[in-house]
C-alpha cells in the first residue's frame, strides 16, 4: 500500500452529504502542483511508457488509419501532436486520435477484474493539453496521477464489490471521461468551480457497452472518453457549467451505472491507498480474460510436436472469461483479440502471443485455424477469472494437462520494467526504427525532469516525418 499526499476528507455540502467531486479535486491539485513521491513517480513513468508505446504501434493499426481518413479533413490547426504520424492538430482530435491509437491492439492496462483501462485515455488527453499550455513533465505526471486514480476510483465506488455494475457496461467508456477532464482540467489550471464543470460534463456523456468487442467501435470507446474529458475541460474553461452533483444527484452517475453503488469506497484511503498502483500492464495484446487460458496454452505448447498430432483441446474458464472470450471462428484480426479459442490455438501452433498472432495472414493461416475448430470451450462458474485449465488430446491417445491459478501480468505476477522496456521496443521499433524508438525511451524515463513535452513528442513520429 503506498502511504503519500495526504488531505482532508471531511469536506461537506451544505445538505451534509460528502462533496466527492471536491475531495478528488483537492488530491489532483495536490498532485499536480506539488512533489510527486517517489512510488507514484515510478508508477506515472510506466504509464508513460507504456501508453506511448501501445500509440506509437497502434498508430499503423487499420482502425486507426480508417479513422484518420475519415475524421482528418474537419481536424483544427492546434500544437497537439498526432503520436506515430509526425504531425499536429487541435487537442480534442489529437486527444481522440491517440487514444484510439493506444487501445488498436488492447494492449494497454487493466485495472481490478472490473476490467478498466485507464491509462491510455487519460494519458492521450493530458499530452494533448500539456502540449497546447507548455507544461513541464512533473505538471504532466502529476495531471496523469490524479485523472487515473480518479478513474480507479470511479471504477471502485460502482463495480468492486460490494458495489455490483452491470458486466455490459465498459467500465473505460463510463470513467475515463471523467478522469480526462480532471488531468486536462489542472493543466488548463482551471478554478475549483470550472473543474466540478469540467467533471461533471464528462460523466454526463460516460458511455460505453461491451456489445462492441471483436469490432471496431470497442476501441472508439476509449477514443470517445478520452476526447470528452478534454473536451470537457476546455468547455469548462470557458465557464461552461453542468451540475456537481453528477455523481451522487437522482439519475446521476451512481445511480444510471450501478445495481448497488459503494460511494463510501471512493473516498476509502484517498490520498493514502492509492488505487492506481494496483493497475496492471498487459504482457499480452488481448483482453485480460484470455491471459489464464493463453498462459497455460504456452506452458503446454513444447508438449505438442505439430499442429497435426493435436486430437482436442479442453479449455475450461470463467463465466466471464467465456461470455467475454467466446469466439470459435474469428474472420479478421479485430475479432481475434477477443478470441479465447484463436490465442489458445495459436500459442499451441506458434509457441508465442505476440501482436502477429492477430495478424490477417494468422486468423487466416491453416494450422492455427484447424485447432481452433478442435477446441471445446467449458464454462466453469465456480472458477475465479485468474485461473483456467487445459486438457490436450494428442492423435496418440496421450493427454497433457495444466492448470493456471494466476495469470502473467496480474497484481501478484506484473510485468517488470525490463519487461514493459521490452514490449516497448517491441511496439515502436517497426515503425520508428531502433535509434529513434530508444530515444523516446530514454526521454520517458526522464519525463519528470522536461521542460515541456516537445522532445519527447518529436520522437514519437518516423523519421523524415
Amino acid at each position: 500500500m503506498t502511504k503519500s499526499c495526504n488531505m482532508r476528507q471531511d469536506a461537506t455540502k451544505s445538505d451534509g452529504m460528502l462533496m466527492y467531486l471536491q475531495a478528488i479535486i483537492g488530491l489532483g491539485k495536490a498532485l499536480h502542483g506539488g512533489a510527486i513521491p517517489a512510488p507514484l513517480g515510478a508508477e506515472a513513468r510506466n504509464m508513460v511508457l507504456n501508453a506511448l508505446g501501445c500509440m506509437v504501434g497502434g498508430s499503423a493499426h487499420e482502425l486507426s488509419t480508417r479513422a484518420f481518413a475519415a475524421l482528418s479533413p474537419s481536424f483544427g490547426s492546434g500544437r497537439s501532436t498526432l503520436i506515430g504520424r509526425g504531425s499536429t492538430c487541435d487537442a480534442i482530435n489529437a486527444t481522440m486520435m491517440n487514444a484510439l491509437a493506444g487501445a488498436a491492439y488492447s494492449y494497454d492496462d487493466t485495472f481490478s477484474e472490473a476490467l478498466l483501462h485507464p491509462v491510455g485515455p487519460v494519458f492521450a488527453a493530458t499530452a494533448a493539453l500539456a502540449e497546447q499550455t507548455g507544461a513541464k513533465g512533473s505538471q504532466v505526471l502529476g495531471a496523469l496521477l490524479a485523472g487515473v486514480e480518479f478513474a480507479c476510483r470511479l471504477t471502485a465506488s460502482i463495480a468492486l464489490p460490494p458495489a455490483r455494475c452491470d458486466l455490459a457496461w465498459s467500465q473505460t467508456g463510463i470513467a475515463c471521461g471523467a478522469g480526462a477532464a480532471l488531468s486536462s482540467g489542472l493543466l488548463l489550471n482551471l478554478s475549483e468551480q470550472q473543474l466540478e464543470s469540467a467533471i461533471a460534463l464528462a460523466l454526463a456523456e460516460a458511455s460505453g457497452t461491451r456489445a462492441t468487442h471483436g469490432t471496431m467501435a470497442a476501441s472508439f470507446i476509449f477514443a470517445s472518453a478520452a476526447a470528452s474529458g478534454t473536451r470537457s475541460a476546455l468547455l469548462a474553461a470557458q465557464d461552461f457549467t453542468a451540475p456537481s452533483e453528477m455523481l451522487s444527484r437522482s439519475f446521476g452517475f451512481w445511480e444510471t451505472f450501478s445495481e448497488e453503488p459503494a460511494p463510501g469506497q471512493f473516498l476509502d484511503g484517498l490520498g493514502e491507498d492509492f488505487l492506481l498502483m494496483r493497475n496492471r500492464y498487459k504482457p499480452y495484446p488481448c483482453g485480460v480474460v484470455i491471459f489464464p487460458a493463453l498462459d497455460a496454452a504456452l506452458s503446454l505448447c513444447g508438449q505438442v510436436p505439430h499442429a497435426g498430432a493435436i486430437q482436442q483441446v479442453v479449455v475450461t474458464v470463467s463465466a466471464k472469461a467465456a461470455s467475454l472470450g467466446d469466439r470459435p471462428v474469428p474472420r479478421n484480426g479485430v475479432e481475434a483479440k477477443f478470441s479465447l479459442q484463436h490465442w489458445v490455438a495459436a500459442a499451441l501452433v506458434r509457441g508465442q502471443a505476440t501482436m502477429e498472432e492477430i495478424s490477417a495472414a494468422s486468423v487466416a493461416n491453416a494450422e492455427i485455424r484447424d485447432v481452433r475448430q478442435k477446441i471445446l470451450l467449458r464454462k466453469n462458474p465456480d472458477l475465479p477469472t485468474s485461473a483456467a485449465e487445459l486438457t490436450v488430446t494428442l492423435q496418440d491417445g496421450s493427454d497433457h494437462h495444466v492448470s493456471v491459478t494466476d495469470y502473467s501480468g496480474s497484481e501478484t505476477h506484473p510485468m517488470t520494467r525490463e519487461r514493459l522496456e521490452q514490449k516497448f521496443a517491441g511496439l515502436t521499433h517497426p515503425l520508428l526504427g531502433s535509434d529513434r524508438a530508444d530515444r523516446l525511451l530514454r526521454l520517458c524515463n526522464g519525463i519528470e525532469e522536461a521542460a515541456d513535452l516537445a522532445a519527447l513528442m518529436a520522437e514519437s513520429a518516423p523519421p523524415g516525418m
